[in-house]
């Protein structure tokens, strides 16, 4: 039986930090660096937290960066400067909207 493509599993993406894990939607991680601070891991290795209760744990790694609404309907590309990690190492960035993160989906090129 195949997987069903709009599980939780399946729409989902999952960060480890502290010893702490937090089930998040999948497109709302706008970079990640290399770290072994923070892990993607394909499933949760513990019970997942709450969003506020992993940031509070992991704020020296995790960065939020608020987005607008046409930024995650694609319509608006979210500025490349707002998505450079300003030389810290072992940076995760999340996007949000009013503190929740959130899919943000890849911006539509032009038409010819």
């Amino acid at each position: 039986m195949a997987a069903d493509p709009y599980s939780l599993m399946a729409m989902s993406c999952f960060l480890e930090g502290n010893g702490k894990a937090v089930i998040l939607p999948k497109g709302c991680v706008l970079y990640h660096t290399s770290s072994l601070a923070i892990t993607s891991p394909e499933r949760p290795p513990s019970q997942p937290v709450d969003w506020l209760e992993f940031l509070a744990a992991n704020r020296a790694q995790v960065r939020c960066l608020e987005v607008t609404e046409d930024q995650i309907r694609g319509a608006v590309p979210i500025p490349p400067e707002a998505l450079d990690p300003q030389g810290k190492s072992g940076t995760v960035l999340i996007a949000t909207l009013r503190g929740n993160p959130v899919t943000v989906l890849t911006p539509k090129s032009a038409a010819p």
